[in-house]
């Protein structure tokens, strides 16, 4: 096992690493703050010496010190001969062992943009450096002849030369591995037979079984049929091999669906026409499953729609069933590469629609996917006001004790706002409220709004012209005139703003023995998906400022003055939160890449589990497999 065997090209492709793409602007060396070498110091130096004047030794100006120093042309041949020879004059030579120590110099002044960088990351933002990661290489093992296994333990060490810089590089193995001959791990089969009058498609997971399942044989000679088989055609000894489990999955984050009653429907455009089915077939033949929190969810009766080349399903869930929840493959088992809700839709073989099902949709290829929810009823409800939370299990007060104008009333679902909503329905019912409003507040005039009098308030409410005992119903200086007088502001929170929805929502309307506030939200704008929430506010306050001050006034007049009702102090004894939400997904035919959406996957139920598929619905079972004829005859097995 000691032998090295070299490999090349194991994965084709060049690919680039990290370091390759790394960009040299962000190289602190990149960037020199002194970049001059000693020949651009000799340049730069008999430059500037022309500017200098020389004084001989009378001390009279003659010339510069220029000719001290080599011209441009001879300083490549003068640093040369310093390196190989000692011709050179005394001062030209001190002059250049000046700018080779100068170097040292340049190289410690050229590292400041790094040690800046290094001492804002390490001392300012206090950021440590990764620790050092071994390199890793993958390793092809490959045994010697008359050798079937070998035990490679964990961290063998195994040489790999030396690097570059002559270092021996040793990498260690990670696990341990037997290395050994590789063996079929399974084997299972598909048997699909499609002849007038004998249909079925069957699937073994243990194909060499003696029922297809992993039974062994009662005679112990095991023999076995490698593609499969229909038990017509066979002894009543041959058991009959399961039927094949097919079908289709849709995730999605609409469908989480805690409570409520809830309405999923999707519906499927297809490339060619559907004429071959029809809704009572489908219905017949589907069993659709919705992913629960300890189980699966159901299964549903699925109610179906075909016409032209639009495919329709719908099933319908109550109160009483459990909330659809994200997939858990710990808990629900299956191979489903997905994170969110899933509603599967399997068909059953065993009916001649099934079969029928199958094969007509096998054939057809899909175009687009609606799938749309709706969810009504919904009473786990986050609420709050300007005091706080509020407790939605019991009558509560929405704008508080005292409610003021511009108090607020929020409503926040995680489940409705996460989504890519269409319509949000709240409907509130009050509690405790008056038979009438104008009745109620017919005490309160305009005349009131501000400082009243003893003498003026009995003057305020008007009788009738004739009837001095009868109060005039149709007095211009009521404040509320009739039921719809009090209303509030509804706006939506979306992306970290609140969006107006209305200006002008009534908030009492007569239902029943009572009053309602229902109203809806249509998204033709709103992104909700964080922090969603729905807030109303009121108009106006409900008076509760003036009372006190009436209601002292009349006591203080005579018999026949009108004794002011206290006003109503909004109560809410149940909202509920209905709404819609759409995922839609469209496929390009020609692409061969899965279908995946930020909204919407789509899977194929296989006999064997589950994929992500291409857009075509094409057969589940292998190529190669018959479809037209008995696969096998008895004489065929292994």
């Amino acid at each position: 096992m000691t032998t090295k065997t070299k490999h090349t090209a194991i994965i084709p492709g060049g690919g680039t690493d990290q370091q390759q793409r790394f960009l040299e602007a962000l190289n602190p060396a990149s960037l020199n703050l002194i970049d001059l070498g000693t020949a651009e110091w000799m340049k730069f130096a008999r430059k500037f010496a022309a500017k200098v004047n020389y004084f001989n030794l009378e001390n009279q100006k003659e010339g510069n010190w220029q000719d001290f120093f080599a011209d441009e042309a001879e300083i490549k041949s003068l640093l040369a001969a310093s390196e190989n020879s000692q011709t050179l004059h005394p001062h030209l030579a001190l002059f250049i062992c000046f700018l080779k120590l100068l170097d040292f110099s340049k190289s410690h002044f050229n590292q400041l943009t790094r040690r800046h960088l290094d001492f804002y990351y390490h001392e300012i933002l206090k950021i440590d450096k990764q620790a050092p990661v071994p390199d890793q290489v993958h390793v092809l093992f490959e045994l010697a002849k008359n050798i079937t296994q070998e035990k490679i333990s964990t961290s063998t060490a195994l040489d790999a030369g030396k690097d570059p810089k002559g270092s021996k590089l040793t990498y260690k193995t990670q696990d341990e591995l037997i290395a050994n001959k590789a063996t079929v791990a399974q084997l299972k089969n598909v048997y699909h037979h499609s002849e007038s009058g004998l249909k079925g498609i069957k699937a073994s997971e243990v194909a060499n079984s003696f029922d297809g399942l992993g039974a062994p044989s009662p005679s112990g000679d095991l023999k076995w049929y490698p593609f499969g088989y229909l038990k017509t055609n066979y002894s009543d000894s041959t058991p009959e091999l399961a039927d094949a489990r097919l079908g289709f999955a849709i995730a999605s984050p609409v469908l989480l669906l805690n409570e409520g009653i809830r309405t999923i429907q999707l519906n499927m455009i297809l490339k060619d026409d559907v004429s071959m089915l029809t809704g009572e077939q489908a219905e017949k033949c589907l069993n659709v499953w919705l992913s629960g929190e300890k189980k699966w969810l159901g299964p549903f009766r699925v109610e179906a729609f075909a016409k032209g080349k639009e495919l329709r399903f719908g099933i319908l869930l109550d109160q009483s069933v459990d909330p659809v929840v994200p997939y858990n493959p710990a808990v629900l088992g299956e191979r489903f590469s997905a994170t969110d809700p899933l509603m599967r839709f399997i068909i059953d073989l065993k009916t001649p629609e099934g079969y029928s099902f199958y094969t007509s949709l096998s054939a057809n290829k899909l175009k687009s996917v609606e799938l749309k929810v709706i969810a009504e009823g919904l009473k786990n409800l986050e609420l709050e006001n300007d005091l706080g939370t509020l407790n939605a299990k019991k009558p509560f007060m929405p704008f508080g004790p005292i409610p003021l104008k511009d108090s607020r009333f929020i409503v926040k679902n995680q489940e409705a706002f996460s989504k890519n909503w269409d319509n949000l329905n709240l409907k509130i019912r009050w509690m405790n409220t008056p038979d009438s409003f104008k009745n109620q507040y017919f005490a309160y005039r305009t005349d009131y709004l501000k400082d009243s009098t003893i003498e003026n308030y009995r003057a305020g409410i008007k009788f009738k012209v004739h009837k001095p005992l009868e109060f005039d119903q149709a007095a211009a200086n009521l404040i509320v005139t009739s039921d719809s007088h009090f209303k509030a502001s509804v706006a939506v929170f979306s992306k970290n703003n609140w969006a107006s929805v209305s200006d002008n929502l009534v908030l009492f309307t007569p239902s029943g023995d009572g009053y309602q506030c229902a109203f809806d939200v249509t998204n033709n704008q709103f992104d909700t998906r964080k922090n969603g929430q729905l807030q109303l506010s009121l108009n106006q306050t409900f008076l509760h400022e003036m009372y006190p001050r009436i209601y002292t006034l009349a006591l203080q007049n005579d018999n026949k003055t009108l004794i002011p009702k206290e006003p109503y102090l909004p109560l809410i004894e149940s909202i509920e939160l209905s709404y819609s939400a759409t995922a839609q997904a469209s496929f390009n035919l020609a692409a061969n890449d899965p279908v995946t959406t930020p909204t919407l996957q789509l899977f194929h139920e296989h006999p064997f589990g589950q994929g992500e598929k291409t857009i075509e619905f094409r057969r589940w079972i292998t190529s190669g497999l018959s479809s037209g004829r008995r696969a096998v005859h008895r004489d065929e097995r292994c």
